[in-house]
């Protein structure tokens, strides 16, 4: 039986937190001392955090959903799915192109070049997150069983940053998102990682210094 759309909710909250993010990183290259190692190391830190974060989630993506549904969806349908995939493969190669530019940041006079290519990654990213959600979900979820999903989902709970994560989706979003996040999570369970996660983050936001 195909899940629900309703399902992939965590997809969404995710495709969230990914913006929200790149607006924080853009929001600290205003006053960003090029000059300081501690804010450097710190914004580089919060940088491969995303990174990570993101590459790890569009691998499960291509793994676990477009893969999937391409095999029962018809000819137009499969368009759709290979391009997200073909979406996923730009965002990494505008990343990388940012990457190297963070990579250097110690050598760097100015943050100019780097927030260009922040921009220009924020816009690929939004274009590819309202592009999925409005036509690659409904036909991943057509096609999907729960098993299909349950697979995707244990993908995510594996991740070694992943109580992290729960705490970084929630930091700036609206409460019925905050809510929604930590709901998917059993009572008992919830009770125990949600003080462990939220210390976590926040140890891990005063290391960044932002």
């Amino acid at each position: 039986m195909p899940v629900l759309s309703s399902k992939f909710r965590m997809n969404r909250f995710m495709h969230g937190a990914f913006l929200r993010e790149i607006d924080r990183l853009l929001g600290r290259l205003d006053d960003l001392d090029v000059g300081d190692p501690a804010q450097v190391a710190g914004f580089q830190l919060r940088w491969n955090f995303f990174t990570e974060t993101l590459a790890a989630h569009h691998a499960a993506e291509d793994q676990y959903l477009w893969p999937v549904a391409e095999r029962s969806a018809d000819a137009e349908e499969q368009v759709v799915l290979r391009a997200m995939s073909a979406e996923h493969d730009a965002l990494e190669e505008s990343q990388q192109s940012a990457d190297a530019q963070v990579s250097v940041l110690d050598e760097r006079d100015s943050t100019q070049g780097i927030e260009v290519a922040l921009r220009d990654l924020a816009s690929l990213l939004a274009g590819h997150c309202l592009h999925e959600e409005h036509a690659g979900v409904p036909i991943v979820a057509k096609y999907m069983t729960q098993e299909d999903f349950d697979e995707f989902m244990a993908s995510s709970r594996n991740l070694s940053d992943g109580d992290l994560i729960l705490a970084w989706v929630c930091d700036g979003a609206p409460p019925e998102i905050v809510s929604g996040t930590w709901s998917m999570l059993p009572g008992p369970i919830r009770m125990m990682v949600r003080p462990r996660a939220n210390r976590k983050y926040r140890r891990f936001v005063k290391e960044c210094g932002f």
